[in-house]
């Protein structure tokens, strides 16, 4: 009897081992199953997912990259900024600098203006002061740089402007010597808006490069700078000398100047 129970649970145990090992090979085999139909469609899908996940990435770095570019531009306009904001104090300090030199010199507490100038029809220049008669100024005042250079004088006043006569108008006309000598003469305007030094004794000798200054016979202050000697001619006219002189201030006429009472 013993036997025959042991017989049975080896049967019985022994089927389900035969039982396992198919459900196993028969598991395996839907895997594999599975795997070999499903391998051509993911396969390529999951390539397309890689690259998506690879343009999404670039993507990201493009955006990335195009943040940065805008902060460092952002960065380097507020660096440019800075420096011109530096530029313009250090211009503005030299400036007062010298027109707290010049107050020794000028007769008059000076007002400070911007000037800018135009060539208008026929090539006469026209120089405009942002400065008229509601800061002070008058017809006559003298327009100087801050470095004692010669401008010109105000023509026509306005509320909020003025105009100025300047060297080389056809009717400016100044008294002036060479620096460092007795040599005198009246700077006027030339030919073609030239500049000269007229009525120079023939028997007077000038050299190239001279200092041209106002010598104060006039209502203009003595020592303001004119320009310098580019030219003698001794030839031209019968009792005097043509000096041509070319202006410190060049035609175009812009920037800080200061405007005062003779």
């Amino acid at each position: 009897m013993f036997r025959s129970k042991y017989s049975h649970f080896a049967l019985f145990g022994g089927f389900a081992l035969v039982i396992a090992s198919s459900a196993i090979l028969f598991h395996g085999r839907i895997f594999s199953w599975v795997a070999d139909y499903t391998a051509p469609i993911l396969t390529p899908l999951s390539a397309k997912l890689s690259g998506v996940f690879q343009l999404v990435s670039t993507g990201m770095g493009s955006l990335n990259a195009v943040q940065k570019i805008r902060e460092l531009e952002d960065k380097n306009q507020a660096l440019t900024a800075v420096l011109v904001n530096q530029d313009q104090r250090m211009i503005d300090l030299e400036f007062y600098r010298s027109v707290a030199k010049l107050r020794e010199h000028v007769p008059s507490e000076p007002l400070v203006a911007g000037i800018f100038s135009y060539t208008r029809a026929g090539g006469v220049l026209q120089a405009v002061l942002n400065r008229g008669s509601s800061d002070g100024v008058v017809r006559g005042d003298v327009v100087i740089t801050a470095q004692e250079e010669l401008v010109g004088i105000v023509d026509q006043v306005f509320t909020d402007y003025a105009i100025v006569h300047t060297l080389g108008d056809a009717t400016f006309e100044v008294t002036a010597r060479v620096a460092n000598s007795s040599i005198a003469g009246l700077i006027r305007s030339g030919v073609g808006g030239t500049v000269v030094l007229d009525l120079v004794q023939k028997n007077e000798v000038i050299s190239e490069g001279a200092v041209v200054v106002t010598s104060g016979d006039d209502r203009f202050p003595a020592g303001l700078i004119i320009g310098t000697v580019r030219s003698v001619d001794s030839e031209a006219v019968p009792l005097f000398q043509i000096v041509r002189v070319t202006p410190a201030i060049s035609s175009g006429i812009r920037g800080a100047v200061l405007v005062f009472r003779p």
